[in-house]
């Protein structure tokens, strides 16, 4: 409890001074006045003073307190899952392989995973979180595979096609080079799908990248 209040008091001191330095630099525009002002007269003296800008409080509160205009990290679900089964529903996008089969694959991590629209230039850092994370669930459970599912559901951002794919082609490279035996939902289909995830707490994992 006292660990917590520490950081509480912590967490308001920092944005004390980020406020700070905030009114610091932006309060009082022009400043617009002398120091002799207040001498002769105080009323004067208050009207000449703009204070700070709203548009700097405002913009403090949405960054600090509700974290809008930050850049949001990739999320993604990873499972191990005893099976995992799908079957191709409806092609939604026009250069998606054309016919693909239904596949059920046992005793497999399966990866959930939303390419947001600021993502594609961290997608170095993102490659390698991806292929650690996948690396470290797959050791867990002592298994070499792994499903790739795009899951755009996890953000209202959205990456185009392109940049999705291109992205996780670089993490399968790695994987593959590792002796991982990778598989993948149709990219630009629609799927029906079935998931028997372990009862492990460890089965189950949500990052944000």
């Amino acid at each position: 409890m006292k660990l917590k209040r520490m950081e509480a008091a912590a967490k308001h001191t920092n944005l004390e001074r980020q406020w700070l330095e905030t009114v610091g630099r932006e309060g009082a525009g022009a400043r617009n006045r002398t120091r002799d002002t207040r001498i002769f007269s105080p009323l004067l003296y208050r009207l000449s003073y703009p204070g700070v800008r709203l548009k700097s409080i405002l913009s403090f509160i949405v960054v600090n307190q509700y974290g809008w205009g930050k850049v949001s990290p990739m999320k993604i679900l990873m499972f191990y899952a005893l099976e995992f089964w799908w079957r191709p529903y409806q092609k939604v996008l026009e250069n998606a392989p054309s016919n693909p089969e239904e596949k059920k694959v046992e005793k497999t991590v399966v990866l959930f995973f939303h390419v947001e629209a600021e993502d594609p230039p961290r997608e170095k850092k993102l490659v390698e979180k991806l292929v650690k994370n996948l690396k470290w669930l797959a050791r867990k459970f002592g298994t070499k595979k792994i499903v790739f599912h795009s899951f755009n559901h996890l953000s209202l951002s959205k990456a185009s096609p392109e940049e999705g794919l291109s992205l996780i082609e670089k993490v399968q490279d790695k994987l593959k080079r590792g002796g991982f035996e990778l598989y993948e939902t149709p990219y630009g289909w629609l799927n029906e799908w079935k998931i028997h995830v372990a009862g492990e707490s460890l089965a189950k994992v949500f990052k944000e990248l």
